[in-house]
């Protein structure tokens, strides 16, 4: 489940995703989008049930309530699962499907591990896309968990309140910088929404968002050469800590399949 706003460009390619990853039903709350995403959610419920959209009118950047709220909605309708995901992340499990995963487990909540990547060029997201891989663990990652009436999501899914023990064992590529528009537009909206939400988050997750909406146009140019190369971009908070690869990760049918990732983390110096 999710909670999105103008992520026409990448939402459609993920729903896609959780489905080929053995994801049941997908319920994603479109929040005042503006670029057409919530007219292609609706397009997309009306030809597969499997597809479950909310209209989200609160302005303010509270993740943690609205995720919160859809996943109490989910345990009512009997989810077993419950997998949080923004917009621009595509969960992986190793040698074996997301779902699948998932439904051999005995924890209550497992612990995703992220990475970020930026493409090489703008926009290009499909299976023979090559974007540049920073191979080093993104803090904090995120959760999935299973399904419980009082469970509570933390803000940006990075955490989750629920009984039971944790594991881990799933993956994220996160397609976070897409293009040089697309990071002022997500910067500006996303600096205004965390802005509206101070003092109702306990949490603050939008940092890259306050940095980035600092930034003009041509300084947001720059910062795109730089990270569609694997440099890091700093004003960005794009820290490409590395290794970073040179990979194709939109044609994984599991995490790291010919074990690019594991071989480049453990031959960096320590």
């Amino acid at each position: 489940m999710a909670v999105v706003r103008d992520e026409r460009d990448v939402v459609e390619r993920v729903i896609r995703h959780l489905f080929s990853q053995g994801i049941d039903h997908v319920l994603i709350a479109d929040n005042r989008s503006q670029d057409g995403t919530r007219e292609l959610l609706t397009s997309l419920a009306q030809r597969d049930d499997r597809v479950h959209v909310a209209l989200d009118e609160e302005p303010a950047h509270m993740q943690g309530q609205k995720i919160t709220r859809l996943a109490h909605a989910a345990w009512r309708a009997g989810a077993d699962w419950i997998l949080p995901f923004d917009a621009d992340e595509f969960f992986f499990a190793r040698r074996e499907t997301v779902g699948g995963f998932l439904r051999a487990q005995r924890a209550g909540i497992i612990h995703a591990e992220m990475h970020h990547l930026v493409p090489e060029n703008a926009g290009d997201l499909t299976s023979a896309s090559w974007v540049w891989f920073d191979c080093d663990e993104a803090f904090p990652g995120k959760v999935a968990f299973r399904s419980h009436g009082l469970a509570i999501v933390g803000q940006g899914n990075h955490s989750v309140i629920r009984v039971g023990t944790a594991g881990r064992g799933l993956y994220i590529a996160h397609a976070q910088y897409r293009g040089p528009e697309q990071v002022a537009r997500k910067a500006r909206q996303g600096a205004a929404a965390e802005a509206m939400a101070a003092g109702a988050v306990a949490m603050d997750t939008g940092d890259h968002w306050t940095a980035g909406a600092r930034l003009s146009d041509d300084e947001i140019q720059d910062a795109w050469r730089a990270m569609s190369r694997g440099i890091a971009a700093p004003s960005l908070k794009y820290h490409a800590r590395g290794p970073m690869l040179r990979l194709q990760p939109f044609a994984w049918p599991t995490w790291d399949p010919d074990g690019e990732v594991d071989r480049a983390k453990s031959e960096r110096p320590r």
